[in-house]
């Protein structure tokens, strides 16, 4: 079931600095909300059982947002059920957020049409909690099928992405006949469903609607300033180079909103894209899209679908479509043949044999693509990560991989320990696992599905110091103990903690190398800190040069990681997936993990304990998390934050313990 209503709160563009170019927050962007995690929290504005305005009882939490709480509910007076938002009650206290609320009631009652979800009514219940009710659509955001997808190594079927946006651009054409500008066109406003005729595509969510100048609502409505002066209302990734900038927009906003993701569904790319929300505004206002062609490197696109979209992209409003009728009009256009052919009067006269070479044809393709779906594999198992041709000049992408070291052998051969157990008190103690020196490729090869650019160039790395590593992610108990809090959003502890700042991962090192210091465990020389980018990779792969540190690829990854498919929407107690080679846990999904690099490009040849540049914007995440699909947890998958702000509920980290040398 869906959330009907992924709601972005009025800030949630501008809460830290976005970076574009990271799968995982690109994922977040389409669902709406911004570097806030998408899956459902504790319930804060309703129990199940509760029953809302007399007549709405509240079944189970669908989804939670910067806004508050989405419920399925059983509505009495209809007889079936629905779908409530119910907002936050410490924004209940806010009168500019409550008739902003009120506005969007208003906004989206106005909008009648059946690619849009309807909104029946809303209200006060008498224990204060607001609430809008709307119809319950069963089908999945346009976001999660991409997500799922893995759309940007893997652009959707073109027929399929056209059916849906003319949907879309349907619905939208109702919003703006009715005098309502949506503001907030994104994949996770999009609800896509089936019915007896096919898919069906509903606009969802006007929570930052505004009305246009000429529109039928009331005058208040009219009147109202949905959006503060000075400030962005709606998610950047698709936004309009003027609702950017905080200006008056018109309808053609929503129109370059469509285009956008237009753009990404038949390319896999946003058509501006930037390392962070600096970088990516001034692309916005400075850069015009590349042709569809060239950033989907697929010469089949038509010319003149390529050009239609461009035309809802351009910079200046009055050069795009005057109405989503029109937009949706040139769509249809620039992919219908024109004029007849030859072989089309030759197909009219000889219909019979064109007939028969079509079946033909098709019951071969039909025995190409279905037989390697007879084939037994486990149920639920996400499909196998295809290689592409490697493209050719690639440094390192040929030479013969290093030999990997053995942990248990080098930690006799030195003298030291295999596994150590840190006592941190109170019965909690952090285990860490030898990690012995060596070479290993860094990055991956350009056949890797899923790669992305900032992988490579696939690069030799040499390890020349030994180290410890944590065998899990630090759990909650752990943190709790050396922080005396804990900043989690999932709570449990054995699961890894969650929502810690990079400055945050760096103080704990600090508190537990000071203690540990305290308490002769460790020499002058050793330290606890967060794993350089190279450490965590090189402990990662532990030996392995293929996408996972495991054999058999994506088709085991439940075994392995806790990722969308299987995390239950959260994280989960460390130590219940099986290890890699050695014997760390959960080096794939569960939380990202901090590195102590900031996040640039590879540079080639052979690097020597790297630890990246000693300046930038963005501290290195690895690993994925749960909520991220099979392609955002191999080991060579790159994500990054800024290390200061507010961190997502996915970000966690491990630590590294020193080793001293014999001459320390």
């Amino acid at each position: 079931m869906t959330d009907n209503s992924q709601e972005a709160g009025p800030d949630d563009g501008d809460r830290r600095p976005l970076n574009l170019d990271d799968s995982h927050a690109r994922a977040l962007l389409r669902i709406g909300l911004g570097w806030v995690s998408e899956l459902p929290v504790p319930a804060r504005g309703g129990r199940s059982g509760d029953v809302i305005g007399g007549r709405l009882e509240l079944k189970a939490l669908i989804g939670s947002g910067g806004m508050g709480e989405v419920w399925r509910a059983f509505h009495r007076s209809l007889t079936r059920d629905v779908a409530v938002k119910i907002i936050d009650p410490a924004l209940g206290r806010d009168q500019e957020f409550l008739e902003r609320f009120r506005l969007e009631a208003l906004a989206a009652q106005a909008v009648v049409h059946e690619n849009v979800v309807q909104v029946r009514d809303f209200g006060a219940d008498t224990d204060g909690r607001v609430y809008l009710t709307m119809d319950l659509v069963d089908g999945r955001s346009l976001a999660d099928i991409m997500t799922d997808a893995g759309v940007e190594e893997r652009p959707l079927e073109r027929g399929w992405v056209l059916e849906v946006m003319g949907q879309v651009l349907a619905g939208l054409q109702a919003a703006h006949d009715a005098g309502v500008i949506h503001r907030d066109i994104k994949p996770g406003n999009i609800l896509i469903g089936t019915t007896a005729r096919g898919i069906k595509a509903q606009l969802t969510d006007f929570g930052v609607a505004a009305a246009l100048p000429d529109s039928a609502l009331p005058r208040t409505v009219i009147d109202a300033r949905i959006t503060r002066t000075g400030t962005t209302v709606g998610t950047l990734a698709y936004m309009s180079p003027e609702q950017a900038s905080g200006k008056d927009v018109t309808a053609t906003a929503d129109i370059y909103s469509a285009g956008v993701i237009l753009y990404e569904l038949l390319t896999g790319h946003l058509p501006t894209e930037g390392r962070n929300e600096r970088e990516f505004r001034q692309n916005l206002m400075t850069r015009r899209p590349r042709s569809l062609r060239a950033a989907a490197e697929d010469p089949s696109i038509p010319e003149t679908l390529d050009k239609a979209v461009l035309k809802a992209l351009a910079f200046d409003p009055a050069d795009r479509y005057a109405s989503a009728s029109a937009f949706a009009a040139a769509l249809r256009q620039a992919v219908r043949p024109v004029g007849r052919r030859p072989w089309c009067a030759w197909l009219a006269r000889r219909w019979r044999t064109a007939l028969a070479i079509l079946v033909g044809a098709a019951v071969v393709l039909a025995a190409i693509l279905v037989a390697p779906r007879l084939m037994p594999s486990r149920p639920g198992a996400p499909p196998p990560l295809a290689s592409r041709p490697s493209r050719v000049g690639e440094r390192g992408a040929a030479l013969p991989p290093p030999t990997p070291v053995d942990p248990a052998e080098e930690a006799r051969r030195t003298g030291v320990d295999l596994v150590v157990e840190i006592p941190l008190g109170r019965a909690v103690t952090m285990q860490m696992v030898f990690i012995p020196a060596g070479e290993f490729f860094m990055g991956s090869p350009t056949g890797e599905r899923g790669r992305r650019s900032e992988e490579g160039p696939r690069h030799r790395v040499r390890i020349s110091r030994h180290f410890y590593l944590g065998a899990t992610e630090v759990t909650q108990a752990q943190y709790r103990d050396v922080m005396d809090t804990d900043p989690s959003f999932f709570v449990g502890p054995d699961r890894p903690v969650d929502t810690v700042r990079w400055t945050d991962a760096e103080t704990f090192c600090a508190r537990l190398t000071e203690r540990e210091r305290a308490a002769g465990r460790l020499k002058p020389s050793e330290v606890y800190r967060l794993p350089t980018e190279a450490e965590w990779e090189y402990a990662c792969r532990a030996g392995t040069t293929s996408p996972f540190s495991f054999a058999g690829g994506a088709e085991r990854v439940d075994d392995f990681a806790w990722y969308h498919l299987n995390s239950g929407r959260g994280t989960q107690p460390v130590r219940r997936k099986r290890p890699n080679p050695w014997g760390l846990f959960d080096m794939h999904g569960n939380v990202s993990e901090w590195c102590a690099d900031w996040r640039e490009p590879y540079a080639q040849g052979l690097a020597v304990d790297p630890s990246g540049p000693t300046s930038g914007s963005d501290r290195v995440l690895r690993g994925g998390f749960w909520g991220a699909g099979v392609l955002h947890v191999r080991s060579a998958f790159r994500d990054g934050r800024p290390p200061g702000t507010p961190a997502d509920h996915h970000i966690g980290f491990r630590c590294v313990r020193t080793i001293a040398s014999s001459s320390d």
